[in-house]
């Protein structure tokens, strides 16, 4: 089957919203790395390095510190794992938690909720899936780790009233609050 067909399979077919109801497909969403693995990783390379051990061909290309997502602008980087979990301050809504590595070595996480990142990664994570259910014969990759950001993260902001998007042609685009959505 031609790439393109089997891509379009994955999408029309999907069923699964991460948002509402994660995947119980209990294997595939362990951690691929314990957190001691995470810390010991000392550069992008021994990230690039440990996907290559544990049988991944390519790297796909899209005790801690948090980062700023304005941080990562434009700044390379792997998202070596994500995980999705509901939010303990909204119940039934989820949020993405990721884990990257810098070029420079640099380590951290940040999280998103938002229709930018959290959305993308859904997406990767369905499709992932969809496609190693449809392909059993060959070695799953994992779901849910290993995303290289070759331009690092991008940002789009808009002005909104109460989660409603005003245009720059608005009265009330003066009054209206700046927010942004980040993407990879």
């Amino acid at each position: 089957m031609a790439r393109n067909t089997v891509e379009a399979e994955i999408i029309e077919t999907s069923k699964v919203d991460l948002r509402k109801s994660p995947p119980q497909m209990e294997a595939w969403m362990q951690p691929v790395l314990g957190d001691e693995e995470f810390t010991s990783l000392t550069s992008y390379a021994d990230a690039l390095t440990l996907a290559r051990e544990i049988g991944l061909d390519k790297v796909e290309s899209i005790g801690i510190q948090e980062f700023k997502k304005e941080f990562l602008l434009n700044k390379p980087l792997l998202i070596v794992e994500w995980k999705f979990a509901e939010s303990k301050d909204y119940p039934g809504d989820y949020y993405v938690f990721c884990k990257f590595i810098l070029e420079d070595g640099s380590k951290g996480y940040f999280t998103d909720g938002s229709t930018g990142i959290f959305q993308q990664l859904t997406t990767t994570t369905k499709r992932r899936i969809e496609y190693a259910t449809a392909h059993p014969e060959q070695k799953p990759y994992p779901p849910m780790a290993f995303l290289e950001c070759k331009l690092g993260l991008r940002k789009s902001e808009y002005r909104h009233i109460d989660g409603e998007i005003i245009g720059t042609d608005d009265p009330r685009y003066g009054k209206a609050a700046l927010a942004a959505t980040y993407y990879i």
